[in-house]
């Protein structure tokens, strides 16, 4: 567990025991690359040397892979279903390259892509060993001291910050993208970081692509048209089920509907909850004019609610330093922004 500190983003630690970036296992294991065409060993491409399947995902197998051509560092490879490839689904040459090109530290990094006889298109990924959301919920469920007890709602928040950052980094106008496909087992924690791993569902607003009916926005079109304001309801679903306050959605309105301070005994336990529950059901309103409009204003709230959390917690008041008292610029060396000289107020005046 990190110490105490006002930055909303510090995560616990956390780091696998047994990594999986080894090609220790058994190549000739029947279930080594169950369902794919290409044995371990193959080199794909000429480049990529198949190690054995990580995952399966919507839009088709990820596999360990070495790169024998960069230090035979361990990459993870996306292989896209047949079906996909040949479907309005399938990544464009321009998109891939997009994809490349992504570059913010809450994503997982796309290093190639390329084509392989046999297996069709892939993605070639940064290799991430962690736990994925979903497991870090499980852990947290069954070993809730690893987490600090309820200082689990703060990570959780702290999930929400960093993914908001990724999010606000893909929606800006400039870029005009979404993630379409936002839910806990699409959000790695290795170390003390976080990566959003399914960059296959990134596209541009409003054009069709993948989504998981649990963590869908109602507002999503039938073939995953979707807006910024759904990858927020996607990310308030999935804060909400690490949270596991409520049934569904739903059942938000009851706990956000509570009186912060009970008349009868002053007591306010339960004000922290109360203003989580009130964010998390703005975020997940059925209408999008509900929901926060952006990810920044979406931030602010879950920053608030951190702060609150914590110095309930602690009983101890929580402050976040305001980015209006950062130091100034000097503009190109020229001294704007900076202080005179302190004889340039002793001086007698003229």
């Amino acid at each position: 567990l990190p110490p105490e500190h006002p930055d909303p983003t510090v995560l616990p630690e956390i780091t696998l025991l047994d990594r999986a970036d080894s090609d220790d296992g058994d190549p000739a294991a029947p279930d080594a690359l169950s369902g794919l065409p290409l044995p371990p060993g193959t080199l794909l491409a000429g480049q990529y040397r198949l190690v054995r399947p990580l995952g399966y995902g919507g839009m088709g197998e990820v596999c360990l892979a070495h790169d024998t051509k960069v230090d035979d560092r361990a990459v993870a490879v996306k292989m896209l279903h047949a079906e996909l490839a040949a479907d309005s689904y399938s990544l464009l040459e321009g998109e891939r390259k997009e994809l490349v090109e992504l570059n913010h530290d809450g994503f997982i990094r796309v290093f190639n892509y390329g084509h392989h006889s046999g297996v069709g298109d892939f993605l070639v990924l940064q290799y991430v060993d962690g736990l994925n959301l979903e497991e870090v919920r499980a852990r947290a469920h069954e070993h809730p001291e690893e987490f600090g007890g309820t200082r689990f709602l703060e990570f959780v928040l702290a999930y929400g910050v960093r993914i908001l950052a990724a999010l606000a980094h893909l929606h800006a106008p400039e870029r005009g993208k979404v993630y379409g496909d936002l839910k806990p087992p699409n959000v790695m924690h290795d170390g003390s970081t976080t990566k959003l791993v399914d960059v296959g569902s990134v596209r541009r607003a409003g054009a069709p692509g993948l989504t998981t009916a649990l963590y869908r926005a109602p507002s999503v079109g039938a073939h995953g048209e979707s807006a910024p304001q759904d990858d927020l309801f996607s990310l308030g679903e999935t804060l909400r089920t690490l949270c596991g306050i409520g049934a569904t959605r739903h059942d938000l309105a009851d706990l956000a509907a509570l009186a912060p301070l009970d008349d009868a005994t002053g007591d306010h336990r339960g004000l922290g909850l109360v203003s989580l529950a009130r964010a998390l059901r703005r975020a997940t309103r059925t209408a999008r004019a509900g929901r926060f409009a952006t990810a920044r204003e979406m931030d602010e709230q879950l920053r608030g609610v951190f702060r609150e959390l914590r110095s309930l917690r602690t009983g101890a008041e929580t402050f976040e330093p305001s980015p209006l008292f950062l130091q100034s610029a000097y503009a190109l060396d020229g001294g704007l922004g900076a202080a005179p000289e302190v004889s340039r107020w002793a001086a007698p005046p003229s």
